[in-house]
């Protein structure tokens, strides 16, 4: 279980587009988005939670500029596995989603139960920052 974030950038057309590209950039995946998990509103910020499938990954060749730029300290992946004591055994921010994880994966269906908010949400890339 990961988590890729980043922002919307000028070339996203939308949110999905924003979080195949860092799942692209940060961890050189390959990923179907399943379900918009969740919403998280802050003063000037929205941030969108998705499930994603990952098919691929290969941390070797991962590119984005969080991996080029000098001085930004080292990048570390860890594979957390998709339970509830993986997901108590990291500091997993934020609070919100780490709870809705945890309450979904210990019910039946797990996060693949979970609804998809797509259909109910504006997901309009220019719409607020966030990631």
């Amino acid at each position: 279980m990961g988590a890729a974030g980043g922002g919307v950038e000028p070339g996203d057309a939308s949110w999905e587009a924003a979080l195949l590209r860092e799942i692209r950039e940060e961890i050189a995946g390959t990923a179907e988005i399943v379900s918009l998990l969740h919403v998280l509103d802050r003063p000037g910020e929205r941030h969108f939670f998705f499930l994603v499938r990952v098919a691929c990954w290969s941390f070797e060749d991962r590119c984005g500029p969080e991996f080029t730029a000098p001085g930004r300290g080292e990048y570390v992946l860890e594979q957390i596995p998709p339970t509830v004591d993986g997901l108590e055994g990291v500091d997993l921010k934020p609070d919100e989603i780490a709870g809705l994880l945890c309450h979904a994966l210990r019910r039946d269906g797990g996060l693949f139960a979970l609804p998809d908010l797509r259909s109910v949400t504006a997901l309009s890339a220019g719409q607020a920052a966030g990631g």
